[in-house]
């Protein structure tokens, strides 16, 4: 065959071939997204009398307890609420894409290689819809409205809703290769932004739909977790237009009586405020503002993505390991000489370096303003702290002088978590870093539930998140004779008090995740509080091998709190100030599980130097 003829039909072949591939239809934006619920009755109640929604069985004639229920968001969108959530199950059951032409996009994911059903769906209202399986395994259901609406019908009357759009919806992503081939390459997303929460490895990527502005939200993690610990991460997010208004509305509405989580508004990575509410089975439902802060647009992070992950459950354990009473306490350390402080805060940065660990550090900014001493020494325990943000670690908020909730009058005690965010506030901002957690002193929240709820209130208010403790521990206790034994030059006991500590911190956390799994089914992401005192200078490290021996890996506090747990009903109050894990052992109407203790000879030591 001559060549020019040979060209010809090269050429040919390849315009059939592409005349013969099926186009992309277009993708218009989210459709719904459809949970599993325990109770549909309790899961109605919080977007009706909360959320101020109004919803209606999936079909005419169709009511019943086993009956999905639909509530319309808008005209075209709604959240589907399904009956039945076995333990151990995933809250999400589907998410919904709105197309204009399902069939043909049917025939084009086949033609991509995407496993799809042989026939189409029409259900009642007359949406066609098919559903195939992303990477990780989601339900991804494809679906043409009917010309009249169909289910994405408007609000019934009397509804008062606290927003009229969804605008994304998140998933959990294991393979962001994988996920971004499938949304991206053959959905058409494309990529609007992407965040870290540390810094060094990234965490979510939006993916926009191609014909719209809604989006999805790959929530990242190098293991996955359990089907039933996804509720924060699998998450629905309502666009209002100012998070402030929307708090006050909800504040009013006579469900906020029943509702146990505060109403914090904060500002996130992607510098748009927003407000986090969880329905009755602990899924979330974010609230967010449409734009930033200051209206400029937040630089996407460079940070790589994690590991691949696969798609098998995560196995093992997690801790966030935080310490309190920064600098240092004064029990705990053998001298409070700057110089002395720094070799022990060197000591505590290198085990963390050691092992890896994210640590977040509550200062009581009064510490750095000792009696006698001159504005230069003031700088140099300033710098103890610079110390902690230059190896990349986090700092909260501990109070100014570590008062007693239980015993200060409110306004005072508010005063006083003010007096010691200067500072803070100051160094992390060099850091690019802004204050954001609150530790309570001695773990006390309040003698009374009003002024607990208040003062969450004031914190809400100020930007903070509560950093609750799991791993509650008598270290400090541990520390004042080790460091009391230091000061005599008693190696002995100071050595038998360090074993000793590593005895029973091991038993602390054997007795932790005992009471995790009654109290949950499952062991939780744990927060552990210790404090920066010689005795963990010299042996946390051997403490973090413990814990990596027992299956611990190291989280970051954010982290762990991403864990459904910490949104389990906590409306506790009373002198003693101990583990989240009994608060809602207490709110749920049980016994307080018994902690170890340190032995005798240890406390007698103790209450020694206390006389």
């Amino acid at each position: 065959m001559p060549l020019v003829a040979s060209l010809v039909v090269v050429v040919a072949s390849a315009s059939l071939a592409s005349a013969l591939k099926p186009e992309r239809p277009r993708v218009l934006g989210i459709s719904h997204v459809a949970f599993r619920v325990s109770n549909p009755a309790a899961a109605r109640a919080f977007y009706e009398d909360f959320l101020g929604y109004r919803a209606a069985s999936a079909g005419a004639g169709k009511e019943g307890p086993g009956e999905p229920v639909l509530v319309p968001v808008n005209d075209r969108q709604y959240v589907e609420l399904r009956p039945g959530l076995p333990p151990g199950d995933d809250r999400l059951d589907h998410l919904a894409l709105e197309t204009d032409d399902v069939e043909a996009m049917r025939r084009y994911l086949e033609a991509r290689g995407v496993d799809v059903p042989t026939r189409i769906t029409q259900d009642a209202a007359g949406n066609r819809a098919f559903t195939v399986r992303d990477p990780e395994g989601h339900a991804l259901e494809l679906v043409q409205h009917a010309r009249d609406g169909g289910r994405a019908r408007k609000a019934p009357a009397g509804a008062n809703p606290v927003s009229r759009r969804i605008l994304h919806a998140g998933i959990l992503v294991g393979d962001l290769d994988e996920a971004t081939r499938f949304y991206g390459d053959a959905l058409g997303f494309t990529e609007t932004w992407r965040g870290s929460s540390s810094g060094t490895v990234l965490s979510w990527t939006n993916m926009k739909v191609p014909e719209g502005t809604d989006y999805v939200e790959f929530m990242l993690y190098a293991e996955l977790p359990a089907p039933n610990a996804r509720g924060t991460q699998h998450h629905l997010c309502l666009e209002v237009p100012d998070i402030e208004q929307a708090r006050v509305r909800l504040q009013a509405r006579p469900y906020r009586s029943s509702y146990p989580r505060t109403l914090e508004v904060r500002v996130g990575r992607n510098r748009k405020r927003q407000l986090n509410l969880f329905d009755p089975d602990g899924t979330r439902v974010e609230l967010m503002e449409p734009d930033t802060v200051d209206g400029q647009t937040t630089p996407a992070s460079t940070a790589p993505p994690p590991p691949r992950a696969g798609r098998t459950v995560a196995a093992g354990r997690s801790v966030a390991v935080t310490f309190d009473d920064l600098p240092a306490t004064g029990a705990g350390v053998v001298s409070n000489e700057v110089a002395a402080l720094r070799e022990m805060t060197s000591k505590l940065l290198a085990a963390f370096r050691a092992h890896n660990v994210p640590v977040v550090g509550f200062v009581n900014e009064g510490k750095l303003f000792v009696e006698g001493e001159k504005p230069g020494d003031v700088l140099a325990r300033t710098a103890l702290l610079e110390m902690w943000l230059a190896a990349g670690l986090e700092l909260g908020n501990h109070t100014w002088s570590h008062p007693d909730l239980n015993t200060t009058p409110l306004e005072k005690f508010e005063a006083n978590v003010v007096r010691g965010e200067p500072v803070t506030r100051r160094l992390l901002a060099v850091v690019g870093r802004k204050l954001r957690y609150f530790r309570h002193p001695f773990l006390h929240v309040g003698l009374e539930l009003d002024k607990r709820r208040a003062f969450e209130a004031f914190l809400a208010e100020r930007g903070y998140t509560v950093a609750p403790v799991t791993i509650d521990d008598d270290d400090y206790v541990y520390a004042a004779v080790y460091a009391d034994a230091l000061r005599r030059g008693d190696g002995a006991t100071a050595s038998r008090v360090g074993e000793d500590y590593l005895r029973y911190m091991d038993a602390v956390f054997a007795f932790v995740e005992g009471v995790s799994r009654d109290l949950t089914g499952r062991e939780i992401r744990q927060v552990l509080l210790l404090h920066a005192n010689a005795l963990n200078a010299d042996y946390f490290s051997r403490l973090a091998g413990s814990m990596e021996r027992r299956g611990y890996r190291f989280i970051t506090l954010e982290e762990a709190l991403g864990d459904e747990a910490y949104a389990l009903p906590d409306a506790y109050f009373g002198r003693f100030g101990f583990s989240w894990l009994h608060h809602w052992e207490l709110t749920a109407g049980r016994k307080r599980s018994p902690s170890p203790d340190p032995p005798e000879w240890v406390m007698k030591a103790y209450e020694g130097l206390r006389q």
